[in-house]
C-alpha cells in the first residue's frame, strides 16, 4: 500500500515546501518499498490532491491559478527545467500562504 503524503490542509502545506526543496530528486525513504518511493509524477499527484483539499476554501480564480501553476511546473520538470519548475512551485506557495492567512 502506498504512503499518502497529503491528507489534509497542513500536510499539503508541508508537502509543497518539501517539493520546493527536493524536486525532482526526492530523498529515498527507508520505510517505503522501491516501487513506493516518491518520484516527480507521484509528487504532482499528491500536489493535485492538496490543491483539491483546499479548493473548497478558495475562490474559483485562485483555484484556477493554483492548478495552472502546478500544471506548468510539472511540464517544466518533465522537460528538464528544474529552475523553472521550482520557481512556479514557489509562486504556488505564495498563493497558498495567502489563502492560509485569510479568515
Amino acid at each position: 500500500m502506498e504512503e499518502k503524503w497529503v491528507f489534509d490542509k497542513e500536510s499539503f502545506f508541508d508537502f509543497l515546501g518539501f517539493m520546493i526543496v527536493h524536486a525532482p530528486d526526492f530523498p529515498e525513504e527507508d520505510f517505503l518499498d522501491p516501487d513506493e518511493q516518491l518520484d516527480i509524477e507521484k509528487a504532482f499527484i499528491e500536489l493535485d490532491d492538496g490543491i483539491s483539499i483546499i479548493g473548497g476554501t478558495v475562490d474559483e480564480s485562485q483555484l484556477t491559478k493554483m492548478r495552472d501553476l502546478a500544471s506548468r511546473s510539472r511540464l517544466c520538470f518533465r522537460n528538464g527545467d528544474e529552475i523553472g519548475g521550482t520557481e512556479l512551485l514557489q509562486q504556488l506557495d505564495e498563493i497558498v500562504k495567502q489563502v492560509a492567512s485569510e479568515p
